[in-house]
C-alpha cells in the first residue's frame, strides 16, 4: 500500500502518496481515514457545525448564522499537510451539493431540487464503450 506504478501514455510513474487507484482496499481504507480525521477535528473545533454531512469528499455543512466558516475551515486544513479543504458558500440562499440544489426558503426551510453545471452538457458516453465502466 505504499507504492503503485500507474501507466500514462507510453510512460509509467511511480505514485508515492495516497493510496494506490483502482485498488480494492483503498475505498474502505480511505473512508475509516477521512471519518476517523473528520471525527477528532469536530471535537476539538471552536466553530461547531448545527449540521454535518458527508458523501466520499464532499460535505455540506451548516453553521449558526454568528460563526465563521473560514475560522472553521482553517481548523480543518490544519488536521493533516497533505489534506486540504475548500468552501463553496450560498449564494442567493442557494448552495449546490453533489447533483443537488440545496435552497432556503422564506419560510427558513431546506428545498432540494436537480441541480447540474453550468458545463453539463447532457451528453453521456454509450454502454458498450472501452471508457465505460
Amino acid at each position: 500500500m505504499n507504492s503503485t506504478y500507474l501507466p500514462w501514455g507510453d510512460e509509467f510513474y511511480e505514485q508515492i502518496h495516497r493510496l494506490p487507484m483502482g485498488s480494492s482496499l483503498s475505498p474502505i481504507l480511505t473512508e475509516i481515514y477521512i471519518t476517523e480525521l473528520e471525527e477528532k477535528a469536530l471535537q476539538t473545533a471552536t466553530v461547531k457545525p448545527t449540521c454535518w454531512y458527508r458523501k466520499v469528499y464532499d460535505t455540506f455543512v451548516i453553521l449558526q448564522p454568528d460563526h465563521d466558516p473560514t475560522q472553521l475551515l482553517i481548523h480543518l486544513n490544519n488536521q493533516h499537510p497533505c489534506i486540504k479543504c475548500t468552501m463553496e458558500s450560498e449564494q442567493n440562499k442557494k448552495l449546490p451539493f453533489l447533483d443537488v440544489l440545496v435552497s432556503l426558503t422564506s419560510s427558513n426551510h431546506l428545498q432540494t431540487t436537480v441541480y447540474r453545471k453550468p458545463s453539463h452538457s447532457d451528453q453521456y458516453m454509450q454502454y458498450n464503450s472501452k471508457y465505460a465502466g
